[in-house]
């Protein structure tokens, strides 16, 4: 009981209280803030492997139905390999 501090008026403890509680929420919502934001570019990062993956298949596809019968059979197989290959990773 000796220790304890005594207050006459609670200005010093609420003041206190209002400068942690808003450091706390100014911190909580810049760290909000960096989630989403990683979220967002995770989820566009996402978008541009599927466009070059779309690319890559229509290209193989491109190629197999132009060159029709002029392609070798290793070059048919080669492309088909690649293809899986890229489907598979």
């Amino acid at each position: 009981e000796e220790y304890r501090p005594t207050f006459d008026h609670p200005f010093a403890a609420q003041s206190l209280a209002v400068l942690i509680s808003f450091s706390v929420c100014f911190r909580t919502n810049i760290a909000w803030s960096r989630f989403w934001e990683a979220c967002r570019e995770v989820t566009f990062m996402y978008s541009k492997w599927s466009d070059a993956y779309s690319q890559l298949q229509s290209f193989i596809s491109s190629t197999i139905k132009q060159k029709g019968a002029s392609l070798t059979e290793e070059d048919s197989e080669m492309l088909e390999h690649y293809r899986r290959e890229v489907t598979h990773y």
